[in-house]
């Protein structure tokens, strides 16, 4: 709880640590009190049904006592250390987060999942949203270059892979100057006077959440496709590397909010302190183990087989999750396959995007992030 803030995963911390506390408290101190008040009628009865109940798995305990010599734990050991490096080997393809798109919880057919992917697949926007913070000096969307810059990280973001849209200030801006100038193409861009910013700016109603009262703050608003942890990390990426390269721009573009934004925080959280957990775990078992036995064999007996097995379980959801992933790119290509079939984009996972070259003499558009197409990069002419 005190490793990792985030207010879930400290309460599902304390219900482990209430559910430990009921355990010990159980077996310590009311089992004991329960068995003290026990009374037996027949000793010796009780005594030979025991004993008989131990005779009948003794074969087996026998056979699995073989193992325990020399002749047989080598081999035991050599198979064990073969899968420890194994694991160890597949330990940095585990996947922090959801491999699969949908809510992982229900089942893939189930009512919520089937809309979800509806939803995704036809419409511009979606259920799955990375709000990333554009923050500027006070009245900021009356301000060219930062409008600008606004404009430019949009438009990179919606021609990022796993992104199916992008809302922006300075993208309705354009839209609303083209529309004062009868819809002519030639001026969907973002106005460069302070006065005509201030009209078209203006005229965007607050209840769209683009921009706060004192336009220091102006979202933009990254739909998904989904949020996978590779679709979530792909998009972080592309955030963080924009930041880099516009040091100086005067915008600040801080990650992030809404259901995505928390799932990002929450995955890199836990990615960065997941080896600290693991310590302070041993550490606490370590602590019990010798409290309790006082002798290292027990120690090694006890802490041994439940790292393998940690480690193994790592290695399993490492391959399960390529698995899955290997799975859902079969079905991406099969669909693309079938959508370029039949003619029809929209059968496809991404829906068909358009993407605007940087000229605000004679905007140009291209097509670009289609199923058969990789996402256009971005070229500013």
């Amino acid at each position: 709880m005190a490793l990792i803030h985030i207010q879930i995963v400290q309460e599902l911390a304390f219900n482990a640590a209430l559910g430990m506390a009921a355990i010990i408290v159980t077996n310590k101190v009311m089992l004991p009190i329960v068995l003290s008040w026990l009374r037996l009628k027949d000793v010796q009865t009780f005594r030979e049904r025991q004993l008989r109940h131990r005779d009948h798995g003794d074969a087996a305990w026998r056979w699995i006592a073989r193992f325990a010599t020399a002749r047989y734990a080598l081999p035991l050991l050599t198979v064990c250390l073969v899968l420890l490096a194994w694991s160890f080997y597949e330990y940095p393809n585990l996947t922090i987060g959801d491999t699969t798109p949908g809510v992982p919880e229900l089942r893939p057919d189930s009512t919520y999942n089937r809309d979800a992917r509806a939803i995704a697949g036809n419409f511009a926007i979606g259920i799955n949203v990375l709000k990333v913070i554009a923050e500027t000096k006070p009245y900021g969307c009356v301000d060219a270059r930062a409008m600008h810059t606004i404009d430019r990280f949009a438009w990179i973001m919606r021609n990022t892979p796993g992104v199916a849209s992008v809302a922006s200030l300075p993208q309705i801006a354009a839209e609303a100057w083209q529309a004062l100038n009868e819809g002519n193409p030639k001026f969907h861009v973002v106005p460069e006077k302070q006065a005509t910013l201030a009209a078209t700016a203006g005229s965007i109603p607050s209840i769209l959440g683009l921009a706060n009262a004192h336009c220091s703050a102006m979202p933009v608003q990254i739909y998904t496709i989904d949020h996978r942890a590779n679709t979530i990390n792909t998009v972080i990426d592309a955030v963080n590397r924009f930041k880099a390269t516009h040091p100086g721009a005067g915008v600040n573009f801080a990650l992030a909010s809404d259901n995505v934004g928390v799932m990002a925080a929450t995955n890199q959280e836990i990615k960065a302190r997941e080896f600290d957990i693991i310590l302070w775990v041993y550490a606490v078992l370590l602590a019990t183990i010798w409290l309790s036995f006082r002798s290292l064999s027990s120690i090694i007996s006890i802490i041994g087989p439940l790292a393998w097995c940690s480690m193994l379980t790592y290695g399993f959801m490492a391959v399960m999750g390529s698995a899955k992933n290997r799975r859902h790119c079969r079905w991406w290509r099969s669909a693309s396959a079938s959508a370029s079939t039949t003619g029809s984009i929209y059968g496809a996972c991404w829906p068909m995007r358009w993407g605007r070259t940087k000229d605000y003499a004679a905007p140009t558009w291209k097509r670009c992030a289609t199923p058969a197409r990789p996402p256009c990069s971005p070229r500013w002419r």
